[in-house]
């Protein structure tokens, strides 16, 4: 507060004349408003160098709009605002009504400047200098200054109303606002919450007793909220967290204690109440010693958790990045696979059907030139036919005998020449074993150059110079899905043979079903039981997995019946493969003591594969035959000779030239059924020679 003597300035109010709201400032032609007049009736503004004194009253507007005294406690600067602020008491309400306003919603005076005049005084008492600036009515009773208030504008443009508009008790913009008795705002649903199931009802800020529950809906203060939402694009956050307050709102005493039951701020009235009776109470200080401390302990793991999530995150995050790779990677991968499949296909297509094209070609034109060859033959003959026919209607005798001799013989001499070359029918036939032929097959046999399964990482059956390599590649078999059916009960005291081997014998197990005695051909089931697993295509290597499916769908075998295709023949050294087989034999024999092994002979086909010659996997095939015939002999085992199907390979074998036709796979059975006969007399098991 200053200390010099203030003037006495009451006169010089009681004079002017304040107009009333709507009245222009021109009514008083005698005594004309001057701008400061004007910024105080436009809601209170004063010129930024009128400073407000800490500890003086002056007349603020409150929220509902009204003005009451108000003492200046203290003072702050709101950053975010850009303005300055005051904290003020309203004279002789609660404290609860206490609250920060701005220097616009305080009606301050301007200071008079000393004149000389007559009837001034000399000095003010300091009574006089800290009593508010009023003015005085008609009837000398003080009374604010009438302002000119733009509520609309203030509130929306520059937020000065944004604590005036929110609810004490949900902290937000007021929702359906309503007054109690005492004039305070609350939303609707909040006040029902808290007066809901009390039996005497008291306001929530000012704790004034409320006599019943009633309340009115503000429709003012819910149009202002409603054009601050929709006027305001972004509301202002704040940056600074409020201030607590720091006297009890019960008793309004400085808050000193914690109470450790009900985690809650009190102060030394309550702690001697009932409500927290037999509580536990610590000071301030105390209590945030030690619950910094217990928070500093849960702060500490949660900070390794979040390393470690933060790492893991990392990881997952490279997991995926590859994941993303390797699929973009084994895509490029599929197709480029894909297209050199399909390259080859195609290049292999355009080939055969070059060779096909230049071959028809050939053959046609030379069926053409015997067809032309014919028809010059067939108007000779026309011709030859039309003179004869002349010369015997000739009714002269002279004439006709002229020369008949002669034209005789040379008719003779046509006819003969017709007979023997002219008549003659010039059929030219493509080549079935090239054009018509397993082209599948064939192509896949010229794949194998190409096409490199992977037994290992790095390592292919291409690449496999080891004859002991021999059988442990992968095949189609090996990849494809397959569901083994449920395996057959033991059968106790009846002899098992297992026949495997390749399209022959899954042909030959399809024809002897529509036979009379059908796959048992002939053999009584108490006495043997015959299972048959043929697989078209078969290699070598199959034949372990041809062996584990007649584990699960069959009894340990005391017969196995081997037919191996000979398809393995083209790409690997008639050697490596016997000793591939025999190897693979004794295992069996070990493991299935006192079995027997039938061999059946590698078959000799019409046409071999194409880039192979004929005579050389001929040659393999007799050598195969001869020494795995020899092991089987040896260890106690039987073969299957095929020499009528190689002698007569015309009649048994089908057209492609591989598979065997209907007449050989009857002779294939005769000859398999002949041999499991001698095997089971050898054995006494039918007592008798079967049919």
């Amino acid at each position: 507060m200053a200390s010099t003597a203030q003037p006495d300035i009451s006169s010089e109010l009681e004079k002017k004349e304040v107009p009333a709201a709507g009245e222009e400032a021109d009514n008083n032609p005698e005594e004309p408003m001057d701008e400061d007049d004007e910024e105080n009736e436009d809601g209170g503004d004063v010129e930024e160098d009128v400073v407000v004194q800490i500890g003086a009253t002056y007349s603020c507007r409150r929220q509902d709009g009204s003005y009451h005294d108000a003492e200046i406690v203290k003072t702050r600067m709101n950053k975010q605002a850009g303005r300055e602020e005051f904290f003020v008491h309203y004279v002789a309400l609660n404290r609860r009504q206490n609250e920060w306003v701005d220097k616009t919603r305080l009606v301050i005076p301007k200071p008079v400047k000393e004149e000389p005049a007559a009837n001034s005084t000399d000095a003010e008492t300091t009574e006089d200098r800290k009593a508010p600036l009023k003015r005085e009515n008609d009837d000398g009773s003080p009374e604010a200054k009438k302002v000119k208030v733009d509520v609309e504008n203030s509130a929306v443009s520059s937020g000065d109303f944004a604590e005036e508009l929110t609810c004490l008790l949900c902290s937000e913009l007021f929702k359906d606002p309503v007054m109690v008795e005492c004039g305070h705002n609350f939303c609707r649903n909040c006040i029902d919450k808290v007066w809901n199931g009390q039996e005497s009802f008291t306001c929530p800020d000012c704790k004034e007793v409320i006599t019943d529950k009633r309340y009115t809906t503000n429709r003012a203060l819910a149009n202002l909220v409603k054009k601050t939402v929709s006027t305001t694009a972004a509301p202002a956050k704040p940056t600074e967290k409020p201030k607590p307050a720091e006297n009890c709102p019960e008793h309004d005493e400085r808050l000193k204690l914690y109470c450790k039951d009900d985690g809650t701020l009190s102060c030394v009235i309550c702690r001697d109440s009932l409500k927290h009776a037999s509580h536990n109470f610590l000071p301030i200080l105390d209590a945030v010693g030690v619950y910094r401390t217990e928070l500093s302990a849960i702060v500490a793991p949660l900070e390794e958790a979040l390393k470690v999530t933060e790492q893991l995150t990392e990881e997952q995050k490279e997991k995926v990045e590859q994941h993303k790779n390797n699929v973009s990677e084994f895509r490029e991968h599929i197709v480029s696979e894909f297209e050199k499949l399909q390259s080859f296909l195609k290049e292999r297509e355009e080939k055969l059907l070059d060779q096909l094209q230049e071959q028809g070609e050939s053959l046609l034109k030379e069926m053409e030139a015997n067809m032309v060859k014919m028809q010059e033959n067939q108007d000779n003959i026309k011709e030859t036919i039309t003179m004869a026919n002349e010369r015997m209607n000739d009714t002269d005798s002279i004439s006709f005998l002229t020369g008949i001799k002669s034209f005789i013989d040379k008719c003779q001499d046509e006819q003969q020449d017709v007979m023997v070359s002219g008549n003659t029918l010039l059929s030219k036939d493509l080549c079935q074993g090239t054009f018509k032929g397993p082209i599948q097959y064939s192509v896949w046999k010229q794949m194998k150059s190409f096409i490199v399964p992977c037994t290992k990482e790095g390592e292919s059956l291409g690449q496999q110079s080891d004859p002991k390599n021999v059988g442990t590649s992968p095949s189609k078999s090996q990849v494809t899905e397959h569901i083994p059916p449920e395996p057959q009960p033991e059968l106790i005291g009846v002899q098992t043979v297992w026949i495997m081997g390749d399209a022959v014998v899954h042909r030959a197990q399809a024809r002897a079903a529509e036979l009379p005695d059908g796959t048992q051909l002939g053999f009584p089931s108490d006495k043997c039981r015959l299972f048959w697993f043929g697989q078209t295509d078969l290699y070598w290597n199959e034949i372990k997995n041809l062996i584990k499916k007649a584990e699960n769908q069959a009894p340990p075998p005391n017969i196995i019946v081997i037919h191996a295709g000979g398809n393995d023949l083209p790409f690997f050294s008639s050697m490596a493969l016997v000793k591939v087989i025999t190897t693979d034999i004794k295992i069996w024999m070990e493991k299935w003591p006192g079995l027997r092994v039938i061999w059946s002979n590698i078959i000799q086909r019409k046409y071999s594969c194409p880039g192979f010659h004929k005579s050389k996997i001929g040659k393999s095939i007799i050598t195969v035959n001869r020494f795995v015939k020899r092991y089987v002999a040896k260890k106690g085992g039987k073969f299957l000779s095929h020499a009528v199907i190689d002698s007569k390979r015309d009649t048994f074998l089908s057209v492609d030239g591989e598979c065997l036709s209907i007449a050989g796979l009857d002779l294939f059975n005769k000859v398999l059924k002949k041999q499991l006969g001698k095997c089971f007399r050898r054995e006494n098991i039918l007592g008798g020679t079967p049919d």
